[in-house]
């Protein structure tokens, strides 16, 4: 798991270059995603979706569970790789676990999802709240005349990292 969490941040410093793209509905690992104005994806390994300035990213990765992983054994072993208390994980209501942590001095959010035959692990990096409105529409059922963003929740606030609390939509 270390391994993967290293490369998801050197794809995230190598491959970042502004740009300026129209919104559009992406699809990729069979995953449809809206995207903003001013945001682009690329797609590789991972799929990487990052606004025009380059100060926030979503970054989806996947792992699959004839490996015998689940949301529970990925999310334990990110949470052990970034040093974040199993306490601090939380379930929302899709089932999905997520947790927060700071990665030089930027936040990180993580959902990890159950997706059929696969566990999804969605990144969302920096404050916009467009990033986490991003990461927290993978894996959700939307009813058919919603967009994928518009379920977006609350950001949890953590009492260990007030800092999270003042990023409000």
């Amino acid at each position: 798991m270390k391994k993967i969490h290293l490369i998801l941040f050197a794809a995230l410093t190598l491959t970042l270059s502004a740009a300026a793209a129209r919104a559009a509905s992406v699809s990729s690992f069979g995953i449809r995603v809206t995207i903003p104005e001013g945001w682009k994806c690329m797609e590789g390994e991972q799929v990487l979706i990052y606004n025009g300035s380059e100060s926030s990213a979503v970054i989806i990765d996947q792992v699959s569970k004839s490996d015998g992983e689940s949301v529970e054994s990925v999310a334990a072993s990110l949470a052990d790789a970034v040093g974040v208390k199993k306490n601090d994980i939380r379930r929302d209501k899709t089932g999905a676990l997520s947790m927060e942590f700071e990665q030089n001095g930027e936040p990180v959010s993580v959902r990890v999802v159950d997706d059929r035959s696969r566990v999804l692990m969605v990144y969302s990096f920096g404050r916009d709240a467009e990033a986490r409105r991003i990461a927290r529409s993978v894996g959700e059922k939307a009813p058919a005349a919603a967009a994928p963003l518009a379920q977006a929740e609350a950001p949890a606030a953590s009492a260990e990292k007030p800092a999270r609390a003042k990023d409000k939509k």
